[in-house]
């Protein structure tokens, strides 16, 4: 049994030892707040407080396309290693991988996963998706933490709806850049840069399950990556100006943002930084999927039909003058189908400022439709207005410059506006060489038509003479000559001069015969 005094003592040495216990708790929990405060903080001159991150991208399965809302169905297999030294700066930790083919690329090898809970559980849980930032993704996501049998994390699946800017200068012929961007929350929390992304090829792909609508064997997908440097707010401009104005273009050309003369970022790092000026710096990385459309589907969806649609009308120009109401129908039916087309493509794209491929194709398309209309219209003035050989020489130029000429048109949508020039140069002498030809040709038909004629006229007169002639020998020969005729005559005369002699002696003889007798 312990006296008074000694429960005293042991009662004074068990508040001393929870004091003492209190005490650590304390210092450890401040400790703890000085470390992380440390952290947040930007890294000291000297101190080795960067690290290098490396991440690999498996793309699972990429589907549901949409061009009109920017956004595709993505499922990614996400690996994070991290490289137990640190580094100074966000140069020394670049420069420890190696550079890719371009400046925003770099490179890795594996790297340990021994530090790879410090990554994924730094906030703590899935509510802030494990640590990772997915920049583009939509609010509706599943990320899931695959751990290994030891309880140490392996990777992230994550599943939902990303993003993209739709790329539609060349659509149908484009490639869509379908990405996936990932930053981590401990840089968002803290002043400076504290991690820097490195790319590892072992672990990052297009997967073999992957199934890619209107592809077989995912021939049409490709990936490649980037790291960049991303600044945050505070800026020194609020939006990033552009040196090259795109507001009377036809196309959405790529901004090439003014550099602030003191920014002190290099290349590899984006407009938000050597733009805008931020300063609180951070690193990025984009895995980019990219989808190729199919050429020759996009071709025999896209550019055939309305192909087809002007090749009937440059069937007007074939027509005569006088054929007006079947060159203005078949102009207005044209020109409706050719509407209706392009209202029909024009559902597939969402409403921007840009002039895709297929809407330029379709500009030529209206093109050609309004040259046929006013060559239509201008002959039927001109032959309404009793202008007949006006008329056929005009009929005859459009008829051969129009089905020669106006089919360049259909290149200038892919190819450049000088090449264009050049090959409509070409054509339009072609077409006056042609136009010539057809008039030489016609005039010398004419002419061989008129020696023929000639001809003909000369042996019918030729025909005619003879007849005549043949008629006066056959008059000839059934006439008698003249001497003829004078011997006739002669003869005719002696038995004249004969028969009178006879006739005077029978007289004779008979007066002589009745006198005696009397």
């Amino acid at each position: 049994r312990l006296s008074t005094q000694q429960l005293q003592q042991r009662w004074h040495q068990r508040r001393d030892g929870e004091r003492l216990i209190m005490t650590l708790v304390a210092a450890a929990v401040l400790a703890a707040l000085l470390v992380g405060g440390a952290r947040a903080q930007s890294c000291k001159h000297g101190e080795l407080c960067v690290r290098r991150v490396g991440i690999g991208v498996m793309a699972l399965n990429v589907a549901d396309v949409d061009l009109v809302g920017g956004s595709y169905y993505g499922d990614f297999r996400i690996t994070l290693h991290v490289d137990r030294r640190r580094y100074a700066s966000v140069a020394s930790a670049r420069n420890a991988s190696r550079p890719g083919t371009r400046p925003t690329e770099r490179v890795c090898n594996e790297l340990s996963d021994a530090d790879t809970t410090d990554v994924f559980n730094f906030t703590g849980g899935v509510d802030n998706d494990y640590g990772i930032d997915l920049v583009n993704v939509d609010r509706f996501r599943n990320v899931q933490l695959v751990k290994r049998a030891d309880g140490r994390p392996s990777f992230l699946r994550v599943q939902g709806r990303f993003y993209f800017l739709t790329a539609l200068s060349r659509w149908p012929l484009d490639s869509q850049h379908l990405d996936l961007v990932v930053e981590l929350l401990d840089e968002e929390t803290s002043s400076g840069a504290t991690a820097v992304f490195c790319h590892m090829p072992r672990y990052s792909g297009l997967s073999s399950h992957l199934r890619y609508p209107g592809s077989r064997y995912n021939r049409v997908l490709s990936f490649e990556h980037e790291e960049q440097g991303h600044c945050g707010p505070p800026f020194v401009k609020s939006v990033p100006s552009c040196t090259n104005d795109a507001s009377l273009t036809l196309t959405d050309p790529e901004c090439d943002c003014d550099v602030l003369s003191d920014a002190p970022f290099p290349q590899e790092f984006d407009a938000s930084c050597r733009c805008q000026g931020g300063s609180k710096l951070s690193s990025t990385y984009r895995f980019i999927v990219i989808a190729k459309e199919p050429v020759w589907s996009a071709v025999a969806n896209t550019f055939l039909p309305p192909l087809f649609i002007s090749f009937t009308n440059m069937a007007s120009f074939l027509l005569p003058p006088e054929k007006f109401d079947s060159r203005l129908a078949l102009c207005g039916s044209t020109l409706t189908a050719s509407v209706l087309f392009h209202t029909t493509i024009s559902a597939r794209t969402p409403p921007n400022n840009v002039l895709s491929l297929a809407d330029k194709f379709l500009l030529c398309v209206y093109a050609i439709n309004f040259v046929s209309f006013a060559v239509t219209i201008l002959l039927s003035v001109i032959y309404n207005g009793k202008h007949e050989l006006r008329a056929k020489r005009t009929y005859q130029i459009a008829r051969t410059f129009g089905p020669l000429c106006l089919p360049v048109l259909y290149l200038l949508p892919f190819l450049d506006s000088l090449t264009v020039i050049v090959i409509e140069c070409c054509m339009l002498v072609l077409s006056a060489g042609l136009w010539w030809l057809q008039r030489y040709l016609v005039r010398r038909k004419k002419a061989r038509r008129a020696a023929a004629a000639a001809a003909l006229a000369i042996s019918a007169s030729g025909d005619a003479f003879t007849d005549a002639r043949s008629a006066e020998l056959v008059e000839r020969r059934r006439a008698p000559s003249e001497p003829q005729q004078q011997h006739v005559q002669q003869r005719k005369q002696r038995t004249q001069s004969v028969a009178t002699s006879a006739d005077g002696h029978d007289g004779a003889a008979s007066a002589g015969t009745g006198t005696g007798s009397g």
